[in-house]
């Protein structure tokens, strides 16, 4: 009889760490599974993580010149893109940008709707950046909290693409 219920407390106990080794997401490899837009390239700065409810996030972003930049914002559909993401000019502290989350059609796999700017149809969610001079950006993300749901863990992601600038003349 002992045995047995050794046993049973040992498979709950088993049952019970590989359920939370579940629960706990790794979210490294999270951006890795986007790819980039032709002709850009993916760019080793660009982040995920596993990010939590009611908390803010900053990581900081430097841009060359004679570079363009893309950078998408994705987030796991637990966050029901309750999200906020801003981009801040680190040299001269002013906002480039700040967008909420929205759901789009991809089941809420990407955090952002398509935007339609003046130069160009936003087909896809990203936002893209053509600096004259280095230039570095802090992205602060905010997940927000309904006070009335418990802490939510999910992954979050930054794209950033580049490319070698379309140069002109010589």
């Amino acid at each position: 009889m002992k045995s047995i219920l050794r046993s049973s407390l040992s498979a709950l106990v088993l049952s019970i760490a590989f359920a939370s080794g579940l629960y706990a997401q790794n979210c490294s490899n999270f951006i890795a599974y986007q790819s980039p837009a032709f002709p850009y390239k993916f760019n080793s700065q660009s982040k995920s993580a596993t990010c939590e409810s009611g908390k803010t996030y900053k990581f900081v972003v430097t841009m060359q010149d004679g570079r363009d930049y893309k950078i998408a914002f994705y987030a796991s559909a637990v966050f029901n893109n309750e999200i906020n993401f801003k981009v801040l000019d680190q040299g001269t502290n002013k906002t480039v940008l700040d967008v909420p989350g929205k759901r789009t059609g991809e089941n809420g796999k990407c955090a952002l709707e398509p935007q339609v700017f003046a130069d160009h149809e936003g087909e896809y969610p990203s936002f893209d950046f053509h600096p004259q001079s280095a230039l570095t950006v802090q992205i602060e993300i905010t997940v927000q909290k309904n006070e009335k749901e418990d802490v939510k863990r999910g992954c979050v992601g930054v794209l950033i693409q580049e490319k070698k600038s379309d140069q002109v003349g010589f």
